[in-house]
């Protein structure tokens, strides 16, 4: 009888508890600005997220000597800490002297724990057969071309910047012992994995996937670093971000920064139950017909004219004001939230 009215009484509590979802649309918590999130919506400056950033400044300046930089793991009381504060402190904050204040190691798992939980690996899904292929059949001079040529434009200016810095690090072996080898071993599994990952494929894949990595590290041109100086000194570094700065401003025009609109009924901004942008997703599947058609009709109008997707269900679900639409292509299928009224959601 006890055990009943208990599980009676967990039940109704289950059965009541408001979602993430809800908790996030009232308001109650705070929506990740940095994590778990991708490129096209993490803060940013000239094109890069805060915090890879912040990061790399800072381990540049104190930390490319410091013996097992990468491979000695933080502490992740202060990882954690660090990473809350990247999320949800606001926007004009200096984060970068907490950094500062932070042990090194501390900081080194902040931007490996920041690409480890990016939605898509910063070297994207669909590469990842290619480049294991190249990395077994030893065709290594390969590997960065294909990496620079199949990119995504965010992907690849973050891809450019992050191994430029590792390429620097690799140049204080002798004192770090992190060659670029070890470094690696360290960040293959954050940078390089498949889309579904087994313990078999993982002790299969991470000879080839670590050949990868160092093989781009090698590839990479870069002088050694003269660590006193500011990374907007340093030309490659001065360059790249003038080309962030422009695909900052390409991408807020697009609306694509994360940014809803407050005068439209339509679906302009879909998300899946993580709270992360579909929007990306669209835009690749879409092409040039998501810019055109956005500004005209919104999202949901435009997936509605059909043939650009095979099959739409309306999954009849509300929280709140927020609709649940499934659409899929070929095989790949996606939940999202809409903020869109009822009329206009796909039936």
């Amino acid at each position: 009888m006890i055990s009943k009215l208990a599980s009676g009484l967990l039940n109704n509590f289950i059965a009541k508890r408001v979602s993430k979802e809800e908790l996030l649309r009232r308001g109650v918590l705070k929506q990740s600005e940095m994590f778990h999130k991708q490129l096209a919506y993490c803060r940013k400056r000239n094109g890069i997220s805060e915090v890879l950033l912040d990061c790399v400044e800072v381990i540049r300046e104190k930390g490319l000597s410091e013996e097992g930089i990468f491979r000695i793991p933080g502490s992740m009381s202060e990882i954690n800490m660090l990473k809350k504060l990247y999320d949800y402190e606001a926007k004009d904050t200096n984060l970068k002297d907490k950094l500062l204040e932070a042990d090194i190691n501390a900081v080194a798992g902040l931007l490996k724990l920041f690409l480890r939980e990016m939605p898509d690996p910063l070297l994207t899904y669909d590469l990842y057969p290619d480049l294991l292929d190249m990395a077994r059949k030893k065709n290594f001079n390969q590997v960065l071309p294909t990496i620079l040529a199949r990119l995504p434009e965010l992907e690849g200016l973050c891809f450019r910047f992050l191994f430029h810095f590792l390429k620097e690090a690799s140049f204080f072996s002798s004192e770090s012992k992190m060659t670029a080898s070890n470094l690696a071993i360290v960040f293959s599994p954050n940078v390089l994995r498949a889309e579904k990952e087994t313990l078999a494929i993982l002790q299969r894949d991470a000879k080839h996937k670590n050949l990868v990595i160092e093989t781009a590290i090698l590839a990479t041109q870069a002088e050694m670093p003269d660590i006193s100086q500011n990374l907007n000194s340093v030309p490659f570094y001065a360059n790249l971000f003038e080309e962030g700065a422009e695909l900052d401003e390409k991408y807020s025009a697009k609306g694509l920064l994360g940014n809803k609109s407050k005068t439209t009924n339509h679906a302009d901004h879909l998300s899946n139950r993580f709270g992360q942008s579909m929007n990306p997703i669209l835009i690749e599947s879409l092409g040039e017909q998501f810019d055109e058609k956005l500004t005209d009709i919104g999202i949901c109008d435009m997936l509605k004219e059909g043939g650009i997707f095979k099959k739409f269900k309306n999954a009849a679900s509300r929280r709140g004001e927020r609709q649940r639409i499934i659409w899929s292509t070929g095989n790949l299928a996606r939940i999202v939230w809409s903020d869109t009224v009822k009329e206009n959601t796909l039936g």
